[in-house]
């Protein structure tokens, strides 16, 4: 058994033993697929309830650090990308800083015009195949807003997965709570069908170029279609409304 150390009272528990057990998994002191004491077992030996200890193993589960195995108790997740996602993913508690996502953004191009890039030159077939089951099935008229937003951004991790670069994919993981959040918002609004068939020819465009090997079409393309994302989400008064919607979606 790890040696636990024991804590005092707060309101905090559970974070404090959350930030211990993190800390063990980020060093390596508990190792990739190793096995978490049992409830029992941390509760007694940081002197907390049950109840803390369960809260805090939770939030190792929402961070991607731990897995729990039916049965079998709480494990260390084999995930090389949990760490960095973690702390990508605290980005979604800044959505109502205009200017935080604005930067994102541009982050996300910066990023996703090297995948496609990539995913041009190479043409593996899988990888093309795959964006056109995705631009296939958001052509495909559906009244499931959260569906065609999930489509929307699979499509971009799609290139990003096929690229291989794990810090490409966890950076732009968090964007599809993003993206689900704005799906949500659009379809309140009254020209939100036009829209949609509009993103989908963007991607089928975006796809037929790539296919094509038109990389420097394709990328310059995509580059105008960010730039309009930036314009509307810096341009109009009405976005800041729409953002702060969005943190308390």
């Amino acid at each position: 058994l790890m040696k636990l150390p024991n804590l005092k009272i707060t309101r905090h528990l559970s974070d404090k033993v959350y930030d211990y057990l993190e800390e063990q998994i980020l060093t390596g002191a508990l190792e990739i697929g190793a096995r978490l004491p049992t409830e029992p077992e941390l509760s007694k030996g940081f002197g907390v309830s049950r109840t803390v200890i369960r809260e805090a193993i939770q939030k190792l589960k929402a961070q991607g650090l731990v897995i729990s195995k039916v049965g079998n108790g709480s494990f260390v997740a084999n995930d090389p990308m949990a760490q960095i996602k973690k702390v990508f993913s605290h980005y979604r508690q800044i959505y109502a800083n205009k200017q935080a996502i604005l930067d994102y953004v541009r982050l996300r191009t910066i990023i996703e015009v090297e995948c496609m890039s990539i995913v041009g030159r190479e043409q593996n077939p899988e990888c093309m195949q795959a964006l056109e089951d995705i631009v296939e099935k958001m052509g495909k008229e559906t009244s499931d807003v959260d569906e065609f937003a999930r489509l929307d951004m699979d499509f971009h991790l799609t290139m990003a997965a096929y690229v291989g670069n794990i810090m490409f994919q966890a950076i732009l993981e968090p964007l599809k709570e993003f993206s689900a959040r704005t799906g949500l918002l659009d379809a309140q609004r009254p020209d939100f069908h036009l829209r949609r068939q509009e993103t989908w020819e963007e991607h089928r465009k975006l796809l037929d170029l790539l296919k094509q090997g038109r990389i420097e079409e394709a990328t310059s393309f995509f580059r105008d279609r960010m730039r309009r994302t930036i314009e509307l989400f810096g341009g109009e008064e009405e976005q800041t409304e729409k953002v702060s919607e969005l943190a308390g979606a």
